[in-house]
């Protein structure tokens, strides 16, 4: 992800647009090239031996933010570790204490001291300094870096602009129309995966309206909810026909980011069909241990709800003898008036349970919610809380 420092702009009036660059151009493709193999040849090396290297190449660069911006999104695929055989903390502390008592005793001499404790531990003294600051990021070392060709860490930039742009959004109003109907079902999972909140209108026929609460729009968890959005506008990409629009806060002024299917901005996110979370895959086995008269199953179908509105539930459980059918959503972050909202539908006719997180709440102060058809959790969904949630309302009332 791009930080703010290194995105770059225009505003007209009141809108603003990120100053992408031409994928095509020539002199870019060179650049990222270079970086590419800069990251390459750094396998294995520190931190800070790659951040050297990029500032004698690219230091002094007339492009230096694209450059800089480019090298980010390179770095964000990297893996380093930090990768010593003393703990530098224990090290240091044994020298600092060497330190005090030559100190004190007026016959203080560095590198007496360093050969006292690289003695003592048999250490080679010749990496000393580096090794006492091994747990420093500029010496952690690259252990892996995931490939990408020049001409896709180009397209990645554009995309990573927009990205940038919408962590400062406000609700985002998004319209799609798409010529596959999987295409549906496929970015809402996307927006549940990234526990988004959201309101869905419309219809497979004539396309969809989805609002999504932007993290300008939020009393708390502002900045981790931005990432989830960012993160999330990759796999409306994948779609074929799609129109944005959001109000953002920048620079202390409110202007109006629109992009839309046409600007043909690129998504990374494999088109496999979205992840399922291993908190999910959790969910469904140990739900499935209790051997109770429940099947359950994930990624249920999106329910049509009254007013042309969408539920999108994480899994459904059907009675193995009755064929009573239940489905359970799980509201990612959320705030009072959005569970109100929902509470609203028509959810005992369409036999859906909402499961809310403590923890996720981004509301201007926490609120518990009593609500018969709301689990109310905090970290974790218990599969036995909600077996026994499933018999109470869907079993005991048809006796």
């Amino acid at each position: 992800m791009l930080t703010s420092h290194l995105v770059r702009t225009k505003v007209h009036g009141q809108y603003i647009k990120p100053s992408y660059i031409k994928e095509a151009d020539s002199s870019l493709l060179n650049t990222a090239v270079t970086l590419i193999d800069m990251y390459n040849h750094h396998r294995g090396k520190t931190k800070g031996e790659l951040n050297s290297c990029f500032e004698e190449c690219f230091g002094q660069s007339s492009n230096n933010i694209v450059n800089r911006g480019l090298y980010k999104i390179l770095e964000d695929r990297c893996e380093f570790e930090f990768l010593a055989e003393q703990d530098p903390i224990a090290l240091r502390e044994q020298l600092f204490v060497l330190a005090s008592q030559k100190h004190q005793s007026g016959c203080f001499v560095r590198e007496e001291i360093i050969s006292q404790v690289t003695e003592h531990l048999d250490l080679p003294s010749e990496n000393f300094d580096k090794l006492i600051f091994s747990d420093l990021k500029d010496n952690h070392v690259m252990i892996d870096f995931a490939e990408i060709s020049a001409e896709n860490l180009l397209r990645r930039y554009n995309t990573a602009l927009a990205q940038a742009v919408l962590l400062k959004a406000d609700n985002l109003e998004i319209t799609i129309k798409d010529k596959d109907p999987r295409r549906y079902r496929q970015l809402f999972r996307a927006i549940k995966f990234r526990q988004l909140l959201y309101t869905i209108n419309g219809n497979v026929k004539n396309g969809f309206k989805i609002v999504l609460d932007g993290p300008m729009n939020l009393f708390r968890s502002s900045q981790k909810y931005g990432l989830q959005m960012a993160l999330f506008f990759p796999a409306l990409l994948l779609c074929d026909r799609w129109q944005l629009r959001t109000q953002v806060a920048w620079k202390k002024k409110t202007k109006i980011f629109r992009v839309d299917h046409k600007q043909n901005l690129y998504s990374h996110y494999p088109d496999t069909g979205m992840f399922i979370p291993e908190e999910v895959k959790i969910f469904l086995e140990r739900f499935s241990a209790l051997q109770s008269e429940w099947d359950i199953s994930s990624h249920p179908d999106y329910i049509e709800m009254e007013s042309q509105q969408i539920c999108i539930p994480d899994y459904v459980f059907t009675h193995k003898t009755k064929g009573i059918v239940v489905y359970l959503e799980i509201f990612g972050f959320w705030r009072k008036s959005a569970l109100q909202k929902r509470l609203q539908m028509d959810m005992q006719e369409k036999n859906i349970l909402l499961a809310v997180s403590e923890k996720l709440d981004v509301g201007e102060k926490a609120e518990s919610h009593n609500s018969r058809y709301v689990y109310n959790y905090k970290t974790v969904l218990i599969p036995k809380a909600i077996l026994e949630m499933l018999n109470s309302l869907y079993l005991k009332e048809q006796i």
